[in-house]
């Protein structure tokens, strides 16, 4: 490990293995990356009664990713876990890749592994988010990057580290005295399509732990999943994710319902279904 010098005070070194995952619920109802395996540079836009984000890359990066997101994951978890040790921390962050890696899972510690990661580091540095946030009587108009500052380190031509440092707003849900997270099943990492992930972390959110669960329509889906595919598209690809996890992903069933008369889906924590309640499949218009 590298040790934080006398100069950088606020440097927080992320030493911690086995800890939970921990994701800011703010990043959870509407997703904010991309979902695409290619360069996505088409702006996200999220636009309710009361306020806007705006998500936006830049045309020689693109936008962050869903699985780029594993890093902002893999920081408030560090962060999360040291606050609640009482430690000291600060925006400042330093890592390496194998931290990393072992957090999530994977083995990727050779030159493509960092390249990829530095990558992903780039992405998140040039993506810009704007949101007009309203509270009561007040507005307020806010603009960042998912990193504000990245930096990746050499000694001797071996690869030591990286140093990110979050923007105010990661950092805030992170040092509240009451953060405003939610833990993660671990096994997150392993869902290899973004939109799998992103549903996961939608159930997590919505649904929760409460016994009755959350129905959302498969348009408000859409809408909130920022996808650039058709409803009809996107109504196929959750169809595909719901026959290949057989209505479980992770900890939560997803099945079908209606919402009115429109098609949703329902979705509720698996420890809390009863035993005889087995929901059945119905394919999506």
């Amino acid at each position: 490990m590298v040790n934080a010098s006398p100069q950088q005070l606020d440097l927080f070194v992320a030493n911690a293995f086995d800890i939970k995952a921990k994701q800011a619920t703010d990043l959870m109802s509407r997703n904010l990356f991309s979902l695409s395996k290619q360069k996505r540079t088409k702006e996200i836009h999220h636009q309710s009664a009361d306020s806007f984000i705006r998500v936006t890359g830049s045309e020689e990066h693109g936008l962050a990713t869903m699985h780029d997101q594993d890093i902002l994951i893999f920081l408030i978890s560090q962060l999360i876990h040291a606050r609640n040790r009482g430690d000291n921390i600060g925006r400042r962050v330093w890592f390496s890749g194998y931290e990393l890696w072992r957090f999530i899972g994977k083995q990727k510690a050779s030159g493509k592994g960092y390249n990829e990661l530095w990558a992903a580091l780039q992405r998140l540095h040039n993506t810009h988010i704007e949101t007009d946030l309203r509270v009561r009587h007040r507005r307020k108009q806010h603009q960042f990057t998912w990193l504000s500052e990245i930096e990746q380190r050499w000694s001797n031509d071996r690869h030591i580290g990286y140093e990110v440092l979050l923007p105010e707003f990661l950092f805030d849900v992170v040092k509240q005295e009451k953060p405003l997270v939610v833990t993660l099943d671990q096994r997150y990492f392993s869902l290899t399509s973004a939109l799998e992930r992103w549903l996961y972390l939608f159930s997590r959110k919505a649904a929760g732990i409460q016994t009755e669960g959350w129905t959302e329509t498969i348009e408000s889906l859409h809408a909130k999943s920022a996808s650039t595919a058709t409803r009809s598209s996107f109504a196929l690809s959750v169809r595909k994710i719901l026959e290949k996890h057989q209505n479980k992903l992770l900890d939560y069933h997803l099945h079908t319902a209606l919402l009115g008369r429109k098609p949703a889906l329902h979705f509720e924590r698996s420890k809390l279904l009863p035993k005889e309640r087995q929901p059945m499949l119905v394919l999506l218009d």
